[in-house]
This record gives C-alpha cells, sequence and structure tokens, in this order.
C-alpha cells in the first residue's frame, strides 16, 4: 500500500461529509492507496491549468463525490481534492 497524503481542500470536504457515506468514501479511498496503477483508480485524467490530476468518481447514496489524485516519483498518493454534489 502506498503512502498518501492530502491537501487542505480535501481535508475541508473531506471532514463535513456525514457518517452516512462516509464509509464508501473510505474505502474509495483505501482502493486509490492500495491500487494507484488499476484501471478503477484511473477512472479520468483531467487537466488544470498548471498540472494535471486522475478522477474517481462514487456514487453515495443522494449524491456524487468526485476524488482527484496524483503520485509523486516517490509513489506517495496525493489527494488533491474532493468534490461533492447532490
Amino acid at each position: 500500500m502506498a503512502d498518501f497524503e492530502v491537501s487542505a481542500t480535501f481535508a475541508r470536504v473531506y471532514d463535513a461529509v456525514d457518517d452516512s457515506v462516509i464509509d464508501l468514501l473510505d474505502a474509495a479511498l483505501l482502493r486509490v492507496v492500495g491500487e494507484p496503477g488499476s484501471g478503477w483508480a484511473r477512472q479520468a485524467r483531467v487537466m488544470g491549468d498548471f498540472d494535471w490530476a486522475w478522477k474517481v468518481t462514487i456514487e453515495a447514496k443522494d449524491r456524487t463525490f468526485a476524488i482527484y489524485w496524483t503520485q509523486n516519483e516517490d509513489g506517495v498518493v496525493q489527494f488533491v481534492a474532493l468534490v461533492e454534489r447532490r
């Protein structure tokens, strides 16, 4: 399993997630950290103005979460953003 880090932006949204979906979200995060090279973890690649990230989409109850992450040269998974849509 790879080491991981979370950005302040990611942590702010994660900390606000309610208990009804946290288990699904945690399972997805562990799957990315456990298998960062898998097709599931690399569902989509998105480009921004300055960099790129992988995107994983999770359907949870009445909302959808998008997990944006990268992996540095040392193999550390970096969760850079978490977006919640209802």
